[in-house]
């Protein structure tokens, strides 16, 4: 049995699996790999025999990291949750996976990176908010013509209600608050930017709603889609900077670096897709 298909099958069962089956995956995995290097002997939470079983004291566990057996491992939308912090929970499973590996004498780091690797493509997924699909559009329009130029009708009136929408929110003048920088002026310019935020994210959030309400064509909802999950990448985006200070986490997982020029051109990109769409059907 090869590593990687250890890995593969791991990442598949772990995002919606109870907290106790989370640690019997591990203790799986300790098992594998004990028999892969030909390991063998206690630890302090069971052994491996050398009938390949690995006996493995939960009860101790739990006890040691203060862990509630009895709790569900639930997926959180920490793109929009208010009361859960991407950050935390992360470092918090983290921190235990690898305590947990450590006691169990699995320390080779290739092998540890990989597990703990895992865990954080699991709390990425978990941070990228929601993903629409075609089963969230009414895909009823046919691919005649007229059918299209309605689909078109409906389309530019979004975009044109949602360029109008950011357009009144007016630009924002940082100008008065850097000018002459004072701990007062900084606070100001902080509170100004967060206002200007959340209205730009409450001008999205109407546009993606306004988007998944138009009915569709089956080939112009491949791009209405993207748009749409777009306009939600940015929404997350915006709402990890302001949340970067105490939750850096949710930044960084959503690729906040380079979020603003991967924006511009995917936008470009789906609105090109678009006018060729119309364009080839004849309008």
């Amino acid at each position: 049995m090869e590593n990687e298909n250890v890995w593969t099958r791991l990442r598949e069962v772990l995002s919606n699996v109870s907290l106790k089956t989370y640690l019997y995956a591990i203790g799986a995995i300790a098992v594998i790999i004990a028999i892969l290097i030909n390991v063998t002997g206690p630890s302090k939470y069971g052994s491996v025999h050398r009938d390949g079983k690995f006996y493995l004291n939960i009860d101790q566990i739990a006890s040691d990291y203060g862990l509630d057996l009895s709790e569900e491992n639930e997926t959180v939308d920490y793109a929009n949750s208010i009361d859960r912090n991407l950050t935390q929970d992360l470092s918090q499973s983290l921190l235990l996976t690898s305590m947990f590996l450590d006691q169990n004498g699995l320390t080779d780091p290739t092998t540890k990176g990989q597990i703990l690797a895992n865990i954080i493509l699991e709390y990425q997924k978990q941070a990228k908010g929601k993903v629409y699909t075609e089963n969230d559009l009414n895909i009823i329009r046919n691919n005649d013509k007229n059918s299209i130029a309605e689909y078109q009708k409906d389309i530019d009136n979004v975009i044109l209600k949602y360029k109008n929408s950011i357009n009144n929110l007016g630009q924002l003048n940082v100008s008065q608050y850097s000018n002459n920088p004072t701990e007062e002026s900084v606070i100001n310019m902080k509170a100004a930017l967060t206002a200007n935020i959340l209205r730009i994210m409450e001008v999205n959030k109407t546009f993606i709603d306004d988007l998944v309400s138009v009915p569709a064509t089956p080939a112009g909802s491949t791009y209405q889609l993207q748009l749409i999950n777009l306009t939600v990448q940015q929404n997350v985006y915006l709402r990890s900077l302001l949340y970067i200070d105490t939750d850096p986490a949710l930044y960084v997982l959503n690729n906040g670096e380079s979020f603003e020029q991967r924006f511009d051109s995917d936008i470009s990109s789906i609105i090109e897709s678009f006018i060729n769409y119309f364009r080839n059907a004849g309008l």
